[in-house]
């Protein structure tokens, strides 16, 4: 009867652990509300503020340090270029030409920046070395624009940052990390993030121009990212939790997973 009672006592206070961990350290996470309404507000105050903040070069105000009132000179070309595909689908899906008007403003520091190099082109800020993440991104966002717009306009760019990409990925469906224009070979090793972005901007190069191969690469792709990607990265937790990859699974999801893309 002791042990049972110490046995229970035991359970309790590991239960009152977890509860007032719960409770105290690791408290549910509350997003506020959450109908279409709320979401379409929340929305367009995160637009409005990506739209304040466009400097006329195309640049965005990336940091603001408020204890001193001072911007930093740093700055991040993948990142631009991801706020960039998101003013993109402000002016689609909110019917926003400011939006669209800013972000073509921002595009237009991105093509002041491009390399090209053996058919292919390629975001490279500050210079010399490509990265695979921030010319996904900016095909993501120029696919986003062609969606939002109708315009072909920039079409063949499309494809030549495409080019880069299906460049960037090795024969298993993993991708380097960008390219080394000086020695001309790719940077070694491979991002968490970089092969998931290219993944979804091959899936969108796919669906705007069928039958011209961006939609095997996708596919090459997409098999490494659920197989072998983890294990290749060493992570602690899998699956890697990994927003892009979701949104390339997303778009080939019309056209039929496998059992492991379909889990992830």
């Amino acid at each position: 009867m002791k042990l049972r009672s110490g046995v229970l006592l035991t359970i309790a206070l590991w239960g009152a652990f977890v509860v007032g961990t719960r409770v105290a350290v690791v408290p549910p996470e509350s997003c506020g509300q959450h109908n279409a309404a709320a979401i379409r507000v929340a929305a367009e105050e995160a637009a409005g503020w990506m739209k304040r903040n466009v400097k006329p070069d195309g640049t965005y105000l990336y940091i603001y340090l408020a204890d001193t009132d001072t911007v930093p000179e740093e700055y991040n070309e993948v990142r631009h270029a991801g706020v960039t595909m998101s003013l993109y689908q402000a002016a689609g899906r909110l019917a926003d030409p400011e939006a669209l008007a800013a972000a073509d403003g921002a595009l237009g520091w991105m093509q002041e920046h491009l390399v090209r190099r053996d058919g292919w082109a390629a975001l490279d800020w500050p210079g010399g070395q490509p990265k695979l993440g921030a010319t996904a991104l900016m095909t993501a966002a120029l696919a986003e624009r062609r969606v939002a717009t109708g315009e072909e306009s920039y079409d063949d760019l499309m494809r030549e940052v495409g080019r880069f990409m299906v460049a960037m990925q090795r024969p298993d469906g993993g991708f380097y990390n960008g390219w080394h224009l000086r020695t001309d070979e790719p940077v070694p090793g491979t991002s968490k993030y970089y092969p998931g972005e290219a993944f979804w901007a091959l899936t969108l190069l796919g669906k705007a121009f069928p039958g011209e191969g961006f939609d095997r690469s996708a596919a090459l792709a997409a098999d490494w990212l659920v197989s072998a990607r983890d294990e290749e990265l060493d992570v602690d937790f899998p699956p890697l939790p990994d927003q892009w990859t979701a949104y390339g699974l997303a778009e080939l999801a019309d056209s039929g997973l496998s059992v492991a893309e379909a889990d992830r």
